[in-house]
């Protein structure tokens, strides 16, 4: 049986070398990306973040920004709008899945749709210390709920809970 990447809620979202965030919830995809730059960026201070516009960018611009440093400091490259994405960072793309550089976290922002479809099969077959961070659509008051709840503080869970049963 293939291996298949883990994957994850918003919330799960941690350091790997290529990461895929796909849904179509805007929010929650900025707020998991939000939340991995700051830990990289507290891990490493100099770290370089770099966003690359996928349905703008031109062939070779993804491997650009991907390329070694001169001095070695990590790098976080966010692709926005892989569903739109041209045919050259595609290609980008699936040259450097075949070998990540350990310096680079390359995450991926799909919303929808089957364009960029083959590196998405990629990397959710990849397996290992990759990551899929799914961001389905907040739709329910239960998943408002369930998200708010997420948010809070352990403490705060634990003071809610007590309240709620105290009460």
């Amino acid at each position: 049986m293939a291996a298949k990447t883990q994957e994850v809620p918003w919330s799960g979202i941690r350091e790997a070398p290529v990461i895929l965030v796909s849904g179509p919830e805007a929010f929650l995809a900025d707020k998991a990306i939000r939340v991995l730059h700051e830990r990289l960026q507290t891990a490493s201070p100099e770290l370089e973040y770099v966003e690359v516009d996928s349905p703008s960018a031109g062939s070779g611009d993804l491997l650009q920004a991907v390329s070694p440093s001169l001095f070695g400091e990590p790098r976080l490259v966010v692709v926005w709008g892989f569903e739109k994405t041209t045919d050259g960072v595609l290609e980008d793309v699936l040259d450097y899945l075949q070998a990540p550089d350990f310096s680079v976290t390359l995450l991926i922002r799909h919303s929808s749709g089957n364009r960029g479809k083959k590196a998405l099969d990629v990397i959710r077959s990849h397996g290992g210390d990759w990551l899929v961070v799914a961001v389905p659509e907040i739709k329910s008051d239960r998943d408002r709920v369930q998200f708010f709840a997420m948010r809070r503080s352990p403490t705060a869970s634990v003071f809610s809970q007590t309240r709620t049963d105290a009460g």
